[in-house]
């Protein structure tokens, strides 16, 4: 873990430095894809796998294998008019997990306001660091409750609590067809909790 100097320090607490090692597609969903996020000190080397669509993964894509395209993306674009107004990224931060969504800010370095926090999508947050080289950090107790487990043979589990409603039902459907009752079970009291609090917020 590193110590770190932002001023919100500990407003977050510890947070720990990433790095995006790849991007593959989903088993589940046909246009879903997962970023995955290493820890990049530290003995255990902790992973979290994060879900995007397929534009946000070409994005990452690219600049992490090192691809260049025929004309520049929304990514280089964003960065080219950072540069052109002076402002630069000084980090990214996941800093919670909701319902199958993390949800990041950018730190920026501005001329005359210091650092100005913007609240971003995660992926395109990790598109941009990757471009300007910036570090990524993620919250350790995000990183604690949402990293995967592998358990061999190319097996990883992912906390249910890291993926999307739908990507739960296709679950739900899988564990129930191989009769995976236990699973299934946990599966079904998860879905029916974001449904419970989707109405809630709907009624207000």
């Amino acid at each position: 873990m590193l110590e770190h100097d932002d001023l919100s320090l500990g407003e977050y607490g510890p947070l720990v430095r990433m790095e995006v090692l790849d991007v593959s597609k989903g088993h589940l969903q046909g246009n879903q894809f997962y970023v995955l996020l290493a820890e990049k000190e530290g003995e255990y080397k902790r992973k979290l796998t994060v879900m995007v669509g397929a534009a946000e993964a070409q994005a990452i894509l690219v600049k992490l294998r090192r691809i260049e395209g025929p004309r520049p993306t929304m990514p280089d674009l964003m960065c080219s008019v950072l540069t052109r107004i002076g402002l630069g990224i000084k980090e990214v931060t996941i800093d919670r997990v909701e319902d199958g969504i993390y949800y990041s800010h950018i730190d920026f370095y501005t001329p005359d306001q210091g650092i100005v926090r913007i609240e971003s999508r995660l992926s395109d947050a990790l598109a941009l660091a990757l471009r300007v080289d910036a570090p990524v950090f993620c919250l350790e107790k995000v990183l604690r409750e949402q990293s995967i487990k592998e358990k061999g043979d190319g097996v990883i589990s992912i906390p249910i609590t890291s993926v999307g409603i739908n990507v739960l039902r296709e679950a739900l459907k899988s564990a129930v067809s191989e009769e995976n009752f236990e699973i299934a079970a946990r599966l079904r009291d998860e879905i029916a909790r974001r449904e419970q609090l989707g109405k809630q917020e709907d009624n207000n």
